[in-house]
Order: structure tokens, then C-alpha cells, then sequence
């Protein structure tokens, strides 16, 4: 039983820790009736000695041989029962640490694409999509919250080494960080792609009003005989130009917005001013 309890194996993985872990569960059945067999032993030691005084003294020695070596076992048996404890709780918590940390490098993968929309509904979508990442993200808190009462629980055990724990904790820390500073800087974007698609789509809707007003006066040369008619259409022209000045100097303003910002796209914005 001294091997037994002495054997260096604690397992190298889950399915092995448990096997090992069955096994011990034997070996403490094997205790709890070696306990009962002392006690036996030691109701027929007395009669023994009571029996056979010459030999007393030499029974009485095996007796306190069994007592002194029982506690000895007991407490062998405790120490590797905690330690295959603590190692599976370990290698539950690597499994988990790789797992983790697998699924963080996906999703800072996912969300720095250097996808970007040309159009409104094609920027709005992108930021639906974006919501969904992080509803994902906030999801996996659970996750995060189990692995760091593992850590926690693995460094206050006894006697074990809780640097290599500590360790992997700082790691998940900074991939989080990573994981969060990607989130932020691909909402910035879209955030600015949503913005430029809108800036695009009231100029174009400008330069098409613009245009089809401009189609429209030109549509007729001036004659005697419809020079009145022709003052009445840019009269209304310039009536329509004051009234789409507040939108044009909207616009402008939103592009000086957009390019103090260091909007991605600033140079085009001035273009386009």
C-alpha cells in the first residue's frame, strides 16, 4: 500500500487524473478496512497476551508497529488524494486558459477586417453585425468568470506552485485588453464609414437636384416671348437655391467635422468639398 500511496503518476490529462483518481477511491476503501482490521487485531492482541504473558511484550511491540504506521498511511493517502485533486483542477484550468485564449484570437481576427461598406445600408449592416460581436463578447464573461475562481482557487491551494497560474491569468488579461482596444478601434471605423456613406449620399442627392434644376433652365433660349417666363423660372431658382443653402452649409460644416476628426477618409472629404 506504501507504493500505492507513494506513486509518483499523477496524470498528464483529464481522463487519466480521473482513472487515477478511481483507483485511489480503492485504496481508500483498502484503508478504511485495514483501520478495522487493527482494531480487530488489537482485541485479539489482548486476549493474547492475557493468554500467553512469556510472549506480551512481543505482541504488545507489533501492536505499536500497526498504530505507528496506520497514521502514516492515512496522512500518505490524504496528501495524494489532494494532489490528484489539485491536478485535475490544473488541468481543467490549462484546457480552459487554451480555450480562452484560442477563442480571443479568433475574434480579434474577426473584428480587425478591413471590410468597409460603400453605401449606407451596406455601413449600417456592418454595425449590426458588429453589435453581434459584442453581444457575443459579453457572453463569454461566464466563461472568464469560472477560469479566474479556478486560478484562484488553484494558488490557494497548499503547497502548490501558483506562479505558472498567475502567469497565464496576466496573458488572458492582456488578450482580453487586445481584444477590447480591437472592439474600439473597429467601431471608430465603422462609426466613420456610417458617417462618410451618409456625407456621400446627401451630397449626391445635392449635386442630383443641382443638376436637374440646372437641365431645367436650360431647356429654353431666350425669346421676346418667353423672356418673362424665363425670369419667373430663375426667380423660383434662386428661391430654391436660398432654401437648400441651410443643407449645403449642413454639409459643409459636417465635413469640417469629419476631417478634424482625422476622419480615414479626410482627403476625399475635402474633395468632395
Amino acid at each position: 500500500m506504501f507504493e500505492q500511496l507513494e506513486e509518483p503518476d499523477f496524470g498528464c490529462d483529464l481522463h487519466s487524473v480521473k482513472a487515477l483518481q478511481r483507483k485511489h477511491e480503492i485504496v481508500e476503501k483498502d484503508l478504511d478496512g485495514l483501520e478495522d482490521g487493527i482494531y480487530n487485531l488489537h482485541q485479539e492482541a489482548n486476549s493474547l497476551q492475557q493468554k500467553y504473558p512469556d510472549v506480551a511484550e512481543q505482541i504488545e511491540e507489533s501492536q505499536n508497529q500497526l498504530d505507528d504506521q496506520l497514521p502514516t498511511l492515512i496522512q500518505k493517502a490524504k496528501m495524494r488524494k489532494d494532489k490528484l485533486l489539485e491536478n485535475y483542477d490544473y488541468l481543467r484550468f490549462l484546457n480552459g486558459f487554451r480555450d480562452i485564449m484560442q477563442w480571443i484570437d479568433g475574434m480579434v481576427n474577426l473584428v480587425s477586417i478591413d471590410e468597409l461598406a460603400n453605401n449606407v445600408a451596406g455601413a449600417e449592416a456592418l454595425l449590426e453585425r458588429h453589435q453581434s460581436i459584442l453581444k457575443e463578447i459579453t457572453s463569454k464573461e461566464i466563461k472568464f468568470k469560472s477560469l479566474r475562481q479556478l486560478s484562484n482557487q488553484l494558488i490557494n491551494y497548499e503547497n502548490f506552485s501558483s506562479d505558472a497560474v498567475r502567469q497565464r491569468m496576466d496573458d488572458v488579461k492582456k488578450a482580453r485588453k487586445r481584444l477590447n482596444d480591437a472592439v474600439v478601434q473597429r467601431r471608430k471605423i465603422l462609426d466613420q464609414c456610417l458617417e462618410l456613406q451618409l456625407f456621400y449620399r446627401d451630397c449626391e442627392q445635392c449635386d442630383t437636384w443641382m443638376n436637374a434644376r440646372e437641365a431645367f433652365l436650360a431647356q429654353e433660349d431666350p425669346t421676346e416671348d418667353n423672356f418673362e417666363s424665363l425670369i419667373k423660372k430663375h426667380e423660383d431658382f434662386d428661391k430654391a437655391i436660398a432654401s437648400q443653402q441651410e443643407k449645403l452649409n449642413n454639409l459643409d460644416q459636417l465635413a469640417k467635422q469629419l476631417v478634424a476628426s482625422e476622419h480615414y477618409a479626410k482627403q476625399a472629404i475635402n474633395t468632395k468639398r
